[in-house]
């Protein structure tokens, strides 16, 4: 059984563009599940993270009693955990430029190629899971095409300012974090890698 086919139990729509859901359950890792709730977080707030967090738990519930898997533990990361010191930094930014940060992070680049992207600029690229997550949550405005953008005297421009509010508000660089945020996620293994291995 998929991840996906939990949706009989309960709607699991806030993880359907995760990385894991159309993967079988037995091959879930939990170190992205736990990314995938941890983005939630950032982007929607602790309510939307409590929320998607029982879902699951309801779904891995029902998949072990129906013996989809042996434990609903191998599906739920440790409800405790707390995000990491690098997305608690993040934290203190507005949503839109949460998001920013967030795919910045994710495709590795750099604050002004981010902030000046548009949706158009996506047709045709290979977005890592996290960034495809990120780009689907965010609400597309009707008259741009900005990616990131905010609204200024009823109109919709583009987080130009994200760089001089990186600067104010972060104890470092934007290259320092972005190589420590980096370092700290490099032993977290790609689920493109883990999907490789099981084919």
């Amino acid at each position: 059984m998929r991840f996906s086919d939990m949706n009989c139990f309960v709607d699991l729509g806030c993880f359907e563009k995760s990385g894991f859901y159309d993967v079988r359950l037995e091959e879930i890792p939990l170190n992205e599940v736990q990314s995938c709730l941890n983005r939630i977080e950032l982007m929607d707030g602790a309510s939307a993270r409590h929320d998607a967090f029982h879902r699951l738990q309801i779904a891995a519930e029902q998949a072990e009693h129906n013996g989809w898997v042996k434990s609903g533990s191998q599906l739920l990361p440790d409800p405790l955990s707390n995000i990491s010191e690098a997305s608690f930094l993040i934290s203190r930014f507005e949503r839109g430029e949460r998001a920013a940060i967030l795919f910045a992070l994710s495709e590795d680049l750099s604050l002004l190629e981010t902030i000046t992207m548009k949706r158009s600029d996506l047709r045709g690229l290979k977005l890592s899971t996290a960034a495809a997550q990120i780009a689907d949550r965010l609400t597309p405005h009707l008259h741009c095409d900005w990616l990131f953008w905010r609204e200024s005297n009823g109109l919709a421009i583009p987080l130009s300012n994200l760089p001089g509010r990186w600067r104010q508000k972060m104890p470092m660089s934007w290259e320092q974090f972005r190589q420590s945020y980096q370092s700290q996620t490099a032993d977290v293994q790609p689920l493109d890698t883990v999907k490789a291995r099981a084919k």
